[in-house]
């Protein structure tokens, strides 16, 4: 629910680089990708096809976390 104006501004790109996004004229570059990532609360794994699974990067950092927690107990 948001405009390609909109998400433009979040991803500091024109508003023609996402409908090409979305065409398949063109392709996001990482950084790009890591800023669609941080804004839909997914992993860069699932915008890229790698994997199903939409949480993957929080189940990471929840395993980071606890990881850490337990190593210094």
């Amino acid at each position: 629910n948001i405009s390609q104006s909109q998400l433009a501004d979040v991803i500091l790109v024109t508003p023609q680089t996402i409908s090409n996004y979305e065409t398949g004229k063109r392709e996001p570059g990482i950084s790009e990708l890591i800023s669609f990532s941080e804004y839909f609360h997914v992993s860069v794994d699932y915008l890229i096809g790698n994997t199903d699974d939409i949480n993957t990067r929080h189940r990471k950092i929840f395993y980071a976390i606890t990881d850490n927690i337990f190593k210094n107990q």
